[in-house]
Formats: structure tokens, sequence, C-alpha cells
């Protein structure tokens, strides 16, 4: 376990904001697909800059159940993406209710990684 003065918040951080940046990229992409039949292949959730990014970097200490949370989260979203691509090439269509429930866990993973965000930012200053 790393202890928190020895942990890089600077670098956490940083690689943080990319990857929020990334994963709204990610769903834009997503959302060309929906709307209009755009190449998208970022499927798996292990490959997307954030899955790189959760599966290769240390957590803070003290926060492996935000972590963990968004982990899950995140995974779950990849796998609602690819309901709704397969449902859109099926149907020429999008379920709502599936779009909204995947617009639902979107949301939320934005608001839980602001959260981690503020969270190792405070941490940071803590141990500053």
């Amino acid at each position: 376990m790393i202890k928190t003065a020895d942990f890089d918040y600077a670098n956490f951080v940083d690689q943080l904001e990319e990857v929020i940046y990334w994963h709204q990229d990610w769903h834009m992409r997503l959302m060309a697909k929906l709307l209009f039949g755009r190449s998208f292949d970022d499927i798996d959730h292990h490959q997307c800059h954030f899955g790189r990014f959760l599966d290769n970097t240390p957590t803070p200490p003290g926060r492996e159940v935000e972590m963990a949370k968004i982990d899950q989260l995140h995974a779950k979203m990849h796998s609602m993406a690819e309901e709704l691509v397969i449902a859109a090439q099926k149907n020429k269509t999008v379920d709502e209710e599936q779009f909204d429930e995947f617009m639902e866990a979107q949301s939320l993973f934005f608001s839980l990684t602001g959260g981690l965000l503020r969270g190792a930012i405070e941490d940071s200053v803590k141990v500053a």
C-alpha cells in the first residue's frame, strides 16, 4: 500500500483530468455513431483511455472505494454502449429507455470522477 506522503498526487490529478476529457470524447463519438452511423469501435472498457487509466494507475490512499465504484460504473457504461450500438444497427433506431439509462449512468460517472478529482486535489494539499 502506498503511503499518503509518498503518493504522486500531481501525476494522478493530471492523468485523471486527461482521461475525463477523453471519456467525454468517447461519449461524443458514441453519440455520433448512434445519430449518424459514424464509425465507433471503442466498446471494450479496458481499451479506452479511461479504462487503461483504471487498469494501470495507482489508487490514491483512502480512495479505493471511490475508484472501485468508478471502475464498476465505467464497465457498465461500456456494456450499455455496446447494447445501444447493437440495437441501433439491428433496428436503425435506439430504444429510448436504454438511452435514458445510459445517459443517467454517464451523468453519475462524471459526477463520481469529478468528486474523485476534487478529493485527490484536497488530499494533495493536506500532505503538502
